[in-house]
């Protein structure tokens, strides 16, 4: 068996990732740590601090953050996808596909979610960052279901599986009350997607951005 290796496009395109989340992570702490008001992440949303507000010089450190967060991981989501769909492989992983849609959909959406502060643009901010989440969400999901059906990938699906278990009890405390604010909710579930995801990056970088069938997996029916 051929060992695989990344292209310099793939390759390219981690790097870049890795830039995107650095950004995404400096906005957000410099961003908390300007803002100027009283702020938990157990009363609040995590958007506050981005809130264009008297006296609150961190707004634009979020928003830069978001949107070039959003921007430099898109190449990485092409390359995944520019597998799944190579030499006609589509129909055979038709939820990898969907999935990488969804990730598609939520990287365009951090871009709107920092070009549209919590105040004064509320009602977009929050369209926005439903997008982002869900997309996020789903696009794992959706990957997960993939890698269950691929023998060589399961050790990934179940990771995928855990993922989405332990991000959807963080919720829980939030949905009942526990704790006013959103932003430990958002905080545990995004930190468990990207991790999820910093691994994938990582492996495209060591082997390629393959996926199942394309990585020689065999799935139920394949001996």
């Amino acid at each position: 068996m051929v060992k695989m290796r990344a292209d310099y496009f793939t390759r390219y395109a981690v790097i870049v990732a890795f830039l995107g989340l650095a950004l995404f992570n400096v906005g957000g702490f410099l961003a908390m740590a300007l803002y100027p008001y009283p702020f938990s992440l157990l009363e609040d949303s995590y958007s506050e601090v981005g809130a264009i507000v008297d006296g609150n010089y961190g707004a634009g450190v979020l928003s830069v953050g978001l949107a070039l967060a959003g921007a430099l991981e898109f190449p990485i989501v092409v390359v995944y996808a520019r597998e799944v769909v190579a030499g006609g492989r589509a129909r055979s992983q038709p939820f990898a596909l969907i999935g990488l849609a969804f990730q598609l959909l939520a990287r365009v959406a951090v871009v709107f979610v920092g070009a549209f502060p919590t105040l004064p643009w509320r009602g977009a901010h929050d369209a926005a960052a439903i997008l982002w989440i869900g997309g996020e969400t789903f696009g794992v999901i959706f990957l997960m279901i993939e890698l269950f059906r691929w023998r060589k990938e399961l050790w990934w699906a179940i990771g995928g599986a855990l993922v989405i278990a332990a991000g959807t009890i963080a919720w829980i405390p939030y949905a009942t009350g526990a704790w006013e604010g959103m932003g430990v909710s958002e905080f545990v579930t995004m930190t468990l997607i990207y991790a999820f995801n910093v691994a994938l990056w990582i492996r495209a970088y060591k082997g390629g951005a393959a996926i199942g069938k394309a990585r020689g997996g065999t799935n139920e029916g394949e001996g």
